[in-house]
């Protein structure tokens, strides 16, 4: 299994994606816990907030992130800004570690690099509803 922990995608052959802007459920997390998402459970802290995407999937993101790239809407729901990020997809099984937990992907999910040191992991199929490739 590889091991991204600790990889800057800016230094590796990668691709350029923009995150287009989607709506979300946010929760905001009254106490320190964990949620079990695709790729693994992830533990948050009080004041992070839980969203809910497209497919029902879940992930915590600190508030000073969800405030950067999230406003409310109309509907009562978040929505996402667009932002460029960079991104590789493995041909073989891969984790990567980040505060919180272990996060594992499978052979075509994607490996995403938010920020410098902040990855994520993306299946498939969310990818091509989530992302377009420049």
């Amino acid at each position: 299994m590889l091991d991204f922990t600790g990889t800057d995608l800016r230094q590796t052959v990668h691709t350029v994606a923009v995150k287009k802007a989607v709506s979300v459920q946010a929760q905001y997390a009254e106490q320190d816990g964990a949620v079990s998402t695709l790729e693994g459970c992830i533990s948050y802290r009080k004041g992070d907030y839980i969203l809910t995407g497209c497919a029902g999937e879940s992930w915590p993101v600190t508030k000073d992130y969800f405030e950067k790239y999230y406003s409310r809407d109309d509907s009562g729901s978040y929505t996402s800004s667009s932002y460029t990020v960079l991104a590789v997809q493995p041909e073989e099984s891969f984790c990567v570690s980040r505060d919180g937990g272990l996060l594992c992907g499978e052979p075509g999910d994607w490996l995403v690099q938010y920020e410098s040191g902040d990855h994520g992991i993306v299946n498939s199929t969310l990818f091509a509803k989530l992302y377009d490739i420049n």
